[in-house]
C-alpha cells in the first residue's frame, strides 16, 4: 500500500462539535492544525444532530440561577458520579462559550430587551437552557467557517484512524487509512486531540450515527489512558420505533411531554398513562417508568410504549407552532407524510448519549504525555444521567480547552531542538513497518480481481448466529456485535448476560484474522468494516467489563442483580491496559475547589 506522509504541530481526530472547537483554539494560538475526520468534516457526527439546547447560566430568565447552582445541578442529577472539578469548569464557562459562538455568528433566540430567552428542562433548579436557532448543525458550520480563516489549518476527510504513534510512551501522531485515496497515512505531530464522539454505535438500536463506534475509546486504551465509567451508556427514553420509516428517530421528550410545550402523553400497550407523577421526570426517571412498564409485559406490540400528542390541553395550532420551533424531528415527520400531532406512534429508550469515556482532568490532558481529549468521547464530567444543554456546552467548553493546552505542549515540544527530532523520525520510520506488518496479521487480504479467497474454514467461527455464520464478513461481524450489546447490555443487566456476552465477544476475536478483506482501491468499504469490527469489539469487551464491575444501579447503569445505588461515596470504574494486561478499579470521583466543595457536600447530604 501507497504511505502518505504529513507532520504538523496539533492533530485533532474528530470533526465534530469539540473538535472543530479544539482545531480553532490551536489556530487561534498561532499553530499549525491538521484535522482528521472518517467521514465529512461538519456533515458527520453527532454534532450536526443536535437540538437547540445549551446549558449557560447567564440568569436572564430567573436571576437565582449561577455558575454555582449549574454545578449542583450536573452534581444531583449525574448521581454524584461526575468529577468535580470538571462540573464546575463546565459551569463556570459555558456562557462565556455561548457568547463567543455567538460572536462567530451563531444566532442564539433572545428577548425583545435583548436578553437570552431561557427555558427550563428536567434536572435544572432554574431555567438555563439557551435555544440555539439551528441547533448542532448551525454550531459545526459556524465553526467550520471560523476555521476557514486560518490558511495554517489542513483537513483530512474520509480517512479513519487505526492507532497512535508513541516514542516512549509520549503519543507522538498517529496513523490510520485514507478510503478517498486508498493509501496509508502517517501523520506526525506535536500533540494529539481524540475528539471522536461517542460510542453509541454499538448497540444496535440506537439513535447515534452508525460510525460511533468508540473508536476514539479503543485509540487511548491502547496508547495507555485510562477508561472511566465506560458502563454508563445514557438510554434516551424517547426513540421511535414505529412507523418504520421514522425508526431511530429522537423526539425531544421536553417539548413532546412537558405541559409548558407540547403536553402529550405516554401510555402503555394496555392504553393506561403511567406516569405517576406530574413532574417532568429526568432522563434515568422516565427511562426507568417506560422500561417497567415494557419488562412487566404492559409494552405495546414492537416493544415500546405510545407517545399521544392528540391527548394534550393545547389545541393543534398551539402545538403544531411549539413542535416547528422546538422539536427537531417534526419537519422531518412532515417529509415522511407521518402527522405527530394526529396519531400515536411507538417509543422505546435507545443507545443515545456515552457518559463514559477517557478519563481527562480540567485541562483535557489524559495522563498519557502528548495527548488530549475533548467531547463525547472523555468521560467523567456529566456522572451517571446527563441534564439535556450540558453536551452541546461541552464540546464548546473542553473542545477550547483542549485545543489551548495542545498548542502550548507542541510549541514547548518544538522549543527542545531538532536532534530529538532526528531521533524521533527513525523511531517512526520503524513504526511504518510495524504497521504495515500489523495490517497483514489483523485480516486476509485477498486479490479482490480473483473474487475474494476465503481462507477460514467453518470450524473456526464459535456456535453464534447463523446468519454472522453463514456470510463470514465483516459487515455480518459488526451487526453481531450490536445484537450482543442490545441482549446483554442495555437497560436491565445482570453477571449471568454480561458474563456470557464476553465470552462470545472474546471468541469472536478469533474470528478477525480470518474475515476476508480486499486489499487496496478507493472507498473500500470492507475494509472499513474490518477496521470498526475490530475496534467495536475491543470497545464491546470494555464496556462488557466495567458493566461487571459496578455491582449497583446508578443512572442508566441499572443492573437487576443489584438494583440499589450504592450510597457511600460514588466510585468510577477505570480501566487502563498494563504491560498488556487489562487492569481494573474503582476510584473515587475527584472534588471541587475550595470555592464550591462545601457547596458539594451540602448537596450530597440526605
Amino acid at each position: 500500500m501507497d504511505i502518505q506522509r504529513t507532520a504538523t504541530d496539533v492533530l485533532v481526530i474528530g470533526g465534530g462539535g469539540a473538535g472543530a472547537r479544539a482545531a480553532l483554539a490551536a489556530a487561534e494560538n498561532g499553530v499549525a492544525v491538521t484535522i482528521v475526520c472518517k467521514e465529512l468534516i461538519a456533515r458527520s457526527g453527532s454534532t450536526p444532530m443536535a437540538s437547540w439546547g445549551f446549558a449557560a447560566s447567564f440568569g436572564h430568565a430567573d436571576p437565582a440561577d449561577s455558575p454555582r447552582q449549574h454545578f449542583l445541578d450536573t452534581l444531583r442529577e449525574g448521581r454524584f458520579l461526575s468529577d468535580q472539578d470538571l462540573a464546575e469548569t463546565l459551569a463556570l464557562k459555558a456562557p462565556e462559550a455561548a457568547q463567543e459562538l455567538e460572536n462567530y455568528g451563531l444566532r442564539i433566540r433572545k428577548k425583545e430587551d435583548g436578553r437570552y430567552e431561557q427555558i427550563i428542562v428536567p434536572g435544572e433548579t432554574y431555567p438555563r437552557s439557551l435555544i440555539i436557532e439551528g441547533g448542532g448543525r448551525r454550531i459545526i458550520q459556524v465553526l467550520r467557517e471560523q476555521l476557514r480563516k486560518y490558511p495554517q489549518v489542513t483537513v483530512l476527510e474520509d480517512t479513519l484512524i487505526i492507532g497512535l504513534l508513541q516514542q516512549e510512551k509520549e503519543v507522538t501522531g498517529a496513523w490510520g487509512f485514507n478510503f478517498r485515496e486508498g493509501a496509508l497515512v502517517l501523520l506526525e505531530a506535536g500533540a494529539v486531540i481524540l475528539a471522536t464522539g461517542g460510542n453509541g454505535g454499538l448497540w444496535g438500536f440506537s439513535d447515534n450515527p452508525s460510525g460511533n463506534i468508540g473508536d476514539g475509546h479503543y485509540l487511548a486504551y491502547q496508547a495507555g489512558a485510562s477508561l472511566v465509567d465506560l458502563e454508563q451508556m445514557l438510554f434516551y427514553p424517547m426513540v421511535v420505533i414505529d412507523p418504520p420509516d421514522a425508526q431511530g428517530t429522537l423526539l425531544d421528550y421536553e417539548v413532546c411531554i412537558d405541559p409548558a410545550f407540547c403536553d402529550g402523553k405516554l401510555f402503555n400497550g394496555q392504553g393506561e398513562e403511567f406516569l405517576s407523577t406530574k413532574a417532568l421526570p429526568a432522563r434515568d426517571e422516565l427511562l426507568k417508568a417506560i422500561s417497567r412498564e415494557i419488562r412487566q409485559g404492559r409494552g405495546s406490540p414492537h416493544g415500546g410504549v405510545y407517545l399521544d400528542l392528540r391527548c394534550s390541553s393545547k389545541s393543534r395550532e398551539e402545538k403544531e407552532k411549539i413542535a416547528k420551533t422546538m422539536l427537531s424531528a417534526y419537519p422531518y415527520f412532515k417529509e415522511l407524510g407521518i402527522d405527530l400531532l394526529a396519531r400515536p406512534v411507538e417509543i422505546a429508550p435507545a443507545a443515545h448519549y456515552a457518559l463514559g469515556g477517557i478519563q481527562i482532568d480540567s485541562t483535557c490532558r489524559t495522563g498519557v504525555p502528548g495527548l488530549f481529549a475533548a467531547g463525547e468521547v472523555t468521560g467523567n464530567i456529566h456522572g451517571a444521567n446527563r441534564i439535556s444543554g450540558n453536551a452541546l456546552a461541552e464540546t464548546q467548553v473542553f473542545g477550547k480547552i483542549a485545543g489551548e493546552s495542545a498548542a502550548e505542549y507542541a510549541r514547548r515540544k518544538k522549543a527542545e531542538g531538532q536532534g530529538k527530532e532526528r531521533q524521533g523520525r527513525k523511531a517512526r520510520q520503524e513504526q511504518v513497518k510495524a504497521v504495515q506488518e500489523r495490517l497483514a496479521e489483523w485480516f486476509d487480504f485477498t486479490d479482490v480481481n480473483r473474487g475474494g479467497r476465503l481462507s477460514c474454514q467453518t470450524e473456526v467461527f464459535p456456535p453464534i448466529k447463523t446468519s454472522f455464520q453463514a456470510k463470514r464478513s465483516p459487515h455480518a461481524l459488526k451487526q453481531r456485535i450490536r445484537e450482543i450489546m442490545d441482549q446483554a447490555l442495555g437497560y436491565g443487566r445482570s453477571e449471568e448476560g454480561l458474563q456470557r456476552a464476553r465470552q462470545e465477544l472474546q471468541q469472536l476475536e478469533a474470528v478477525v484474522p480470518q474475515l476476508p478483506v480486499p486489499s487496496g482501491g478507493v472507498f473500500n468499504l470492507a475494509l472499513l468494516d474490518a477496521l470498526e469490527g475490530k475496534m467495536m469489539l475491543e470497545v464491546a469487551r470494555l464496556v462488557c467489563t466495567a458493566a461487571l464491575a459496578r455491582k449497583e444501579t446508578r443512572g442508566h447503569h441499572y443492573r437487576e442483580d443489584y438494583p440499589q445505588m450504592d450510597e457511600g461515596t460514588a466510585r468510577h470504574t477505570v480501566l487502563a491496559a498494563m504491560e498488556g494486561e487489562m487492569v481494573v478499579k474503582l476510584q473515587s470521583a475527584r472534588q471541587a475547589s475550595g470555592l464550591w466543595e462545601s457547596a458539594a457536600k451540602e448537596e450530597r447530604s440526605p
